[in-house]
């Protein structure tokens, strides 16, 4: 649960019969009865007269002791309560509950003076108390920054020490301190959210609140300054500042309940102070050197304070009363952290020591060598330490020691656990800012106190753009290149499948013609053959006739006549047969030389296949050329990608210088517009205010004119039922216009809350530009 504190603007007064209460008419008797004595015009003790409007409002030798529209912020509350000592009046009980209620109303109501007066704004800062039995967490979404300016108030080339470093326990923020400003980062992007300016000078300490919403922010010049700064997480609207301490701040924390900050220092002293108005809530004076670190504890009930010499202390959160002295340090007290139930405190003397809520040692364990800086819990109990030993460790819930998470460049100044427990960041001597993986223990990313400025950024996202474009030229040549050599070497590979086609089928066709030649060869010489039996059949046959002539001759026979005729006609086969055997021996020679050119066609066409098979170790891989071509085009795309990333960086870096620029115009309107509508508000409300005065007023008649109708009941009981009857419209009427007048109230505070911030803004920018000139023309 989230209680407010009333944000600028008066709070409607306690509206009763009577009208709104009023300094000459309700609370001047109560003071002149109970005060005016000791504080009047003629005898002001401690410069305060309290028997006067302008008195009281002019306040004493302390300042102002009352703030409109905020009683526990006003000082004169404070004391005629017993809040706080002296208690007023002196040396008797409080004033009746009834006169302080007076008091209080008229403080809630805008300190009016009279009838006629219109309510001051508060001065509150637009900070929440926070109800502390949730641990903090906050109601809805937790605070990030939201549109910061990223612009630096300064920038060196080295960085020194980081001595503080803080996370937020609800959200992905990170804090880190430098040269009059504080860098925000995100934990898991690490994209700088923001810069806030902390003009006053180095700052020593950064704290989120519990809730996340603020960031406290303290230290100042040695020997000079020390101030706390309050800055609202989502806007970077300073809030408030409290402290003006004449040496720098070297410890701080802000309660769990947003409404106190401790700060100590080289004074020796822890002083407290209420966020609400700045005020000083008490001192603890106990301390005998230099005060190191103070932290409130988490249900918001103790604060401990630790000094140079091992002195550690435990005090009562609200009023300050001592509630212990814990003993058991021999050097100075570095760092110190609570859980619930639990205080941790780290030492110069290298160990971390647990103390219980009473007071009590409950552990004790050595955890760097040389020195242990920082201390830290996590949510479920964990811790984390820092030493001069260069290393970050990680310990259990039960003091265990876990692992050595990482060992820095340089002394190792201070660790916290990132949003989610399971990143720490941490900062050295070196003014490296890194952020360690807790399952890997390994960097994963690196925080610089010193961002670029505005410019610088534009100028590396142009450089950045101008690079990129020019590899990405390159990358296009290369994959036009690629991509030629690829289709060259396709055009080869598909000219030597063609001439290897061309040489395949040529060889296929002189096989085919070789075939039919040589079947064509051995039918011919098969004829041949048949031809040569027929002609020596022939031969043979001539020659039998040509005996048996011979022989019938010789003998005279009859038959030679038929034998004659045998002869010829043996002849004529022969002949015939010889005929044949020519034809059939030309037709063979012929087909032997067409099977002859053949076979050397068909030889010619192996010896080209061969030479055009041969030529196919010559050609270009496919593969890697494939490859290679598919990576330029793969690495053009990427580049192509990067370079609309880079564009898209450079302007948004651009518009980012170009939105600082305006910045302070935008706000300064801003703040007139929201200014303008706060006085509208104000009219309104003051005449809703008016309009309930009068119709409380003619309430109180109503009932005056009851009580005389009343005795003359017998006599005018009708007038007395009208009467009754405009007294509850009167009363009505009266709720109506209470309710309008919290309907404005609202109004007016949520506007004129938006004016703090703005103004705010507005300031922080004026401060740093005029910081920047002033810084400039002394260079």
């Amino acid at each position: 649960m989230i209680k407010h504190l009333a944000v600028i603007g008066f709070v409607a007064a306690a509206s009763s019969a009577l009208g709104a209460v009023t300094f000459e008419k309700d609370v001047k008797p109560i003071f002149r009865e109970h005060c005016a004595g000791c504080h009047n015009q003629d005898d002001a003790a401690s410069d305060f007269a309290a028997d006067g409007f302008d008195g009281v409002l002019a306040g004493g030798a302390g300042g102002e002791v009352v703030a409109p529209g905020d009683p526990d912020g006003s000082r004169l509350w404070r004391l005629i309560t017993h809040a706080e000592q002296p208690a007023m009046p002196p040396g008797g009980d409080k004033l009746p509950d009834a006169q302080l209620a007076v008091v209080r109303a008229w403080i809630e109501g805008g300190l009016l003076k009279d009838d006629q007066s219109k309510p001051m704004a508060s001065k509150k800062a637009a900070i929440a108390v926070v109800d502390v039995g949730d641990l903090g967490k906050p109601v809805g979404e937790p605070a990030m920054p939201k549109d910061w300016y990223r612009e630096p108030v300064v920038t060196s080339d080295a960085v020194g020490p980081v001595e503080s470093i803080a996370a937020s326990a609800w959200a992905p923020a990170a804090a880190v301190p430098w040269q009059r400003q504080v860098a925000l980062y995100h934990t898991e992007t690490s994209a700088l959210l923001g810069v806030t300016p902390y003009l006053e000078g180095a700052p020593h300490v950064v704290r989120f609140s519990r809730d996340g919403s603020l960031l406290l922010v303290a230290g100042g010049r040695e020997g000079a300054l020390g101030t706390a700064a309050i800055i609202d997480v989502v806007s970077g609207a300073r809030l408030a500042t409290v402290g003006d301490e004449l040496d720098t701040v070297l410890a701080a924390d802000i309660s769990p309940d947003n409404r106190l900050v401790a700060i100590g220092g080289p004074k020796k002293k822890v002083r407290v102070y209420r966020v609400v108005d700045g005020s000083l809530a008490y001192t603890c004076e106990k301390h005998t050197d230099w005060v190191t670190a103070v932290a409130f504890s988490p249900d918001n009930q103790l604060l401990a304070t630790g000094d140079r010499s091992a002195g550690l202390r435990l005090w009562q959160a609200e009023a300050g009363h001592e509630r212990g002295d814990l003993r058991g340090h021999s050097l100075a007290i570095t760092s110190l952290a609570w859980r619930p139930g639990v205080l941790a405190s780290a030492s110069e003397d290298g160990t971390v020591r647990w103390w219980n809520a009473d007071g009590a040692q409950v552990k004790s364990f050595p955890a760097h060598g040389g020195g242990t800086l920082s201390v830290a819990f996590a949510s479920d109990g964990r811790l984390v330490t820092a030493g001069r030993d260069r290393l970050v460790k990680l310990w259990n819930a039960d003091a265990g020691h876990v692992a050595d998470l990482t060992q820095t460049d340089d002394v190792a100044l201070a660790a916290v656990f990132a949003h989610g427990d399971k990143r720490v960041v941490a900062s050295d001597w070196s003014g490296k800012v890194r952020v360690v993986d807790i399952e890997t223990k390994q960097p994963v990313a690196m925080f610089t106190p010193n961002p670029p400025t505005l410019a610088e950024r534009v100028e590396a996202a142009d450089k950045s753009l101008a690079d990129l474009q020019a590899k990405h030229a390159e990358a296009t040549t290369l994959s036009a290149e690629k991509g030629k050599a690829l289709e060259l070497a396709q055009q080869a590979h598909d000219a030597f499948n063609k001439r290897l086609a061309d040489a395949e089928q040529s060889l296929a066709a002189a096989r085919r013609s070789l075939d039919e030649a040589q079947a064509t060869l051995k039918g011919r010489t098969g004829a041949e053959s048949r031809a040569s039996e027929a002609k020596s059949a022939a031969d043979t046959a001539l020659a039998e006739a040509a005996k048996k002539l011979e022989e019938a001759r010789k003998a005279n026979a009859p038959s030679v006549g038929d034998l004659v005729a045998a002869v010829a006609d043996a002849d004529s086969a022969v002949h015939a047969a010889t005929a044949a055997l020519g034809e059939t021996q030309t037709l063979r020679v012929e087909a032997e030389g067409l099977a002859g050119q053949a076979t050397q066609r068909k030889s010619d066409a192996d010896q080209l296949l061969a030479e055009v098979g041969s030529q196919r170790a010559g050609l270009p891989d496919l593969a890697p050329l494939q490859a290679e071509a598919e990576a330029a085009t793969k690495a053009l795309q990427e580049m192509a990608q990067q370079v609309a990333q880079a564009t898209t960086a450079r302007d948004a870096a651009v518009a980012e210088r170009e939105r600082y620029a305006a910045a302070a115009d935008e706000l300064a309107k801003r703040a007139e517009q929201t200014l303008a509508e706060v006085t509208t508000l104000e009219a309104a409300a003051a005449e809703a205010a008016s309009r309930e005065a009068e119709a409380a007023q003619a309430a109180e008649a109503a009932a005056e004119a009851t009580k005389e109708l009343q005795a003359q009941l017998e006599a005018i009981k009708e007038q007395i039922r009208d009467s009754r009857a405009k007294q509850a419209e009167s009363k009505q009427s009266l709720a109506d216009l209470e309710a309008e007048a919290a309907a404005q109230q609202a109004k007016l505070t949520e506007a004129q809350r938006r004016a703090q911030v703005a103004e705010a803004q507005l300031n922080d920018l004026k401060a740093t530009s005029e910081w920047r000139a002033e810084h400039i023309a002394k260079e």
